[in-house]
C-alpha cells in the first residue's frame, strides 16, 4: 500500500483551489503520512513539488500522533487523525513556495501549532477542531495582530510568505 492509498485522506477529501500549489499531493503525502502512525513517520516519506521543508514538517505532523509525556509525568493521547486533516489543511493554505519553514508544535490543550520567528515578527497559526486562530508579534514596536485564519487583519499567506524579506 502506498501513502496514497490511504483510506483515511484522499486527494478529494482537500479542498485545492485553497491551496497555493494547486493540486494537493504534496498535502495528501503529508496528512497519509500523518494519520495512523504512533511513531515518527519513516525517512521514506517522498514528496515531489511543494517546499524544501515539507519533509520535515509531515514528520513532526507524524510523531504529534504518537502518546506525549506531561510535564507531571503522565501520559495523554497524540493528535487525532483529524486534528492532523485539518491542521495539514490548514497549512495548505497559508503558506506557499517561498515560505519559510514553521515550526510544529502539540501544545498541551491539545492543538496543533505552526510558528515562525522571522523577519522581526513571531507568529503563531493554532489549528484546533473548531476555528484556526493567528497572532503575530513585531518585535521591534510591539505591534500586535490577531485573528481567525480566515480573517487575520493581513493576509496570511502573503504575510508568511515575506517573513523572511522582512514583511
Amino acid at each position: 500500500m502506498t501513502l496514497l492509498d490511504d483510506p483515511v485522506v484522499t486527494p478529494r477529501t482537500l479542498d485545492a483551489s485553497k491551496s497555493a500549489f494547486g493540486p494537493p499531493s504534496m498535502f495528501v503525502l503529508a496528512a497519509s503520512a500523518s494519520v495512523g502512525w504512533t511513531a515518527p513517520a519513516p525517512a521514506s516519506i517522498e514528496t515531489h513539488d511543494g517546499p524544501a521543508w515539507l519533509n520535515r514538517v509531515a514528520r513532526r505532523l507524524a510523531a504529534c500522533t504518537a502518546p506525549q509525556e506531561t510535564e507531571d509525568g503522565t501520559w495523554r493521547t497524540g493528535a487525532s487523525p483529524e486534528l492532523i486533516r485539518n491542521a495539514v489543511q490548514v497549512l495548505a493554505t497559508i503558506v506557499d513556495e517561498s515560505s519559510p519553514a514553521p515550526n510544529v508544535i502539540y501544545s498541551a490543550d491539545g492543538t496543533i501549532i505552526y510558528s515562525w520567528h522571522s523577519g522581526g515578527w513571531d507568529v503563531e497559526v493554532e489549528v484546533d477542531g473548531e476555528a484556526t486562530e493567528a497572532w503575530a508579534l513585531e518585535r521591534s514596536t510591539g505591534r500586535e495582530l490577531t485573528g481567525t485564519a480566515d480573517h487575520f487583519e493581513l493576509d496570511l499567506r502573503s504575510f508568511i510568505a515575506n517573513l523572511d524579506r522582512g514583511a
